[in-house]
């Protein structure tokens, strides 16, 4: 389990904090026996390769070890991680989140030129660590499908979120979020299942 986490050259990567090294080490950890030390994973996991909806440099070298470790049958806290990999898969470059508005991209487009770089050139950075982390997420959309049916409310929202990015798996997709809709009674959850689904067909060639 979880062969080759250290051939990854983490110490080169980042995150949302700062450099990857700590990864490997959190990553081992969703498996550990004590609860409090998967805990303490779990949230930094959070803070770290996805933080406020957005995705970083790492992420994507994560993803494969998660997935790793959801087909583990035994694996503990599995509703936590499947929520970590959702809210991944569904992520989107920093700013995105948060230069949305047009004052904020004045202020980052200032602060990005004292860095010697402009907003543009940042986008386009963000737009392949995004596009790297849909590749690896890709893999493990089968994985998301059962859980838009989870007694946790935020795991489908997260499902939901996720699944209109991933247009190889539109039918199943489409077919899971209608039958979603049809039982869903919390508001907030079944607002990002109409959304998502009238993303899904809108794209639909039919």
């Amino acid at each position: 389990m979880l062969a080759g986490l250290d051939d990854v050259s983490w110490e080169n990567l980042s995150h949302a904090l700062g450099k990857a090294e700590n990864i490997p080490g959190l990553l081992r950890d969703l498996r550990s026996e004590h609860e409090g030390r998967r805990a303490h994973a779990h949230e930094d996991l959070f803070q770290t390769i996805w933080h406020q909806g957005t995705v970083y440099e790492a992420t994507s070298y994560a993803v494969p070890f998660l997935l790793e470790l959801l087909s583990d049958p035994v694996l503990p806290d599995r509703t936590t991680v499947t929520l970590l990999f959702a809210s991944i898969a569904a992520g989107t470059g920093y700013l995105r989140v948060h230069a949305a508005r047009p004052e904020l991209e004045a202020q980052w487009r200032k602060i990005l030129a004292k860095r010697g770089t402009t907003f543009e050139a940042e986008l386009d950075r963000e737009a392949r660590i995004v596009a790297a982390v849909r590749e690896q997420s890709a893999r493990g959309i089968h994985l998301l499908l059962p859980h838009i049916d989870s007694d946790v409310a935020d795991l489908r929202i997260a499902v939901a979120e996720a699944l209109p990015l991933y247009p190889t798996w539109a039918e199943q997709s489409t077919a899971a979020l209608r039958r979603a809709l049809d039982r869903e009674m919390d508001p907030e959850v079944r607002s990002v299942l109409e959304t998502s689904f009238r993303s899904l067909s809108a794209k639909s060639p039919d």
